[in-house]
């Protein structure tokens, strides 16, 4: 048997991916996201055919912070960043909404907070920061915009913003044909025949209206779309209750069989609806009660629990 060997060169070639005294000086000192700038290069021409209609054209001279110059009116198209001192907490609103206490959460804070000496508004163009002041307050605009500012740069590095240019709004998609969406909501069946009888019997004469083919003046037109909202499940029901979370283990025997009968109503509903020939597209949007997670945004209905509509799965939509 013959042995063989060979020796590479070896050369460390990391040193180029370390961050420099220079680097920091750069765009790696401060986050940028560039999805801002990819909407700034989509949103610009907009904006300039804005302020060609609000101030005239050729009345602006157009240049980025970089060539602006001090005392010099100009026009900068940018992204609006807020600095703010005292950022809201997620996690406590969350609690908040859940109504949900612990030791070390006091009421006080839940107080609207009314800003402080250290908020400033930024504009952020070509990777460059410059703060803004005049023309423009906190409650107008949010991080992410984009905008044209018109105004001057200070001596002490601040933009005095003289007037705000939003981008002009797109004209509205012509549709090759017209069509119909309908909203229905407030179903919320108890599974109890006697109470559910007014909503069962009306939702059966609303689709036996939108089907009608009598061909007079109050036929229903041909539906493109039916939007469905949850809650579809009274929150009694299935021992939901809006202000706690309930496990579903702590439900009663009786609640079970209500939230289950309730459901099956559902089911058939919507399943006859969208048998009927008229109706395009069911979409089913899950609410506060229904049977599904109940963290925000709610996750659709699984089809396990609407097993009829599964069967047209290319007409109903969970949503």
């Amino acid at each position: 048997m013959n042995s063989w060997s060979n020796i590479l060169d070896y050369k460390n070639l990391s040193e180029k991916y370390v961050l420099t005294d220079a680097d920091r000086k750069g765009a790696y000192s401060r986050q940028y996201f560039e999805a801002y700038e990819a909407r700034v290069a989509e949103l610009k021409p907009r904006i300039l055919r804005n302020a060609e209609k609000i101030l005239g054209k050729g009345k602006f001279k157009l240049c980025s912070l970089s060539d602006a110059q001090q005392d010099e009116e100009v026009f900068v198209i940018g992204v609006i960043v807020k600095r703010i001192a005292a950022r809201p907490s997620i996690l406590k609103s969350l609690l908040s909404e859940d109504k949900v206490a612990y030791e070390d959460y006091e009421n006080d804070e839940l107080k609207r907070y009314e800003g402080s000496s250290e908020d400033r508004i930024e504009l952020e163009s070509d990777k460059q920061t410059v703060k803004l002041e005049g023309a423009i307050s906190m409650d107008e605009c949010a991080t992410g915009c984009c905008v044209g500012v018109l105004g001057k740069l200070g001596k002490e590095g601040v933009f005095h913003v003289a007037r705000l240019i939003w981008p002009i709004a797109q004209p509205p998609v012509k549709a090759e044909a017209e069509g119909t969406i309908v909203f229905v909501s407030g179903l919320e069946l108890t599974g109890d025949v006697e109470e559910d009888r007014l909503t069962i019997s009306g939702f059966e004469f609303m689709t036996d209206w939108m089907n009608s083919q009598s061909g007079g003046e109050n036929d229903c037109p041909r539906i493109d779309r039916l939007v469905l909202l949850g809650p579809l499940v009274d929150t009694k029901s299935n021992g939901s209750d809006v202000h706690s979370v309930v496990r579903t283990l702590t439900l009663s025997r009786q609640e079970k069989q209500s939230s289950a009968k309730a459901l099956i109503t559902v089911d058939k509903l919507i399943a006859s609806i969208s048998e009927k020939p008229l109706v395009n597209t069911v979409d089913v949007a899950s609410g506060v009660g229904d049977p599904c997670s109940s963290m925000w945004p709610l996750p659709p209905i699984h089809r396990v629990c609407l097993p009829r509509c599964g069967m047209s799965k290319n007409k109903v939509n969970l949503v």
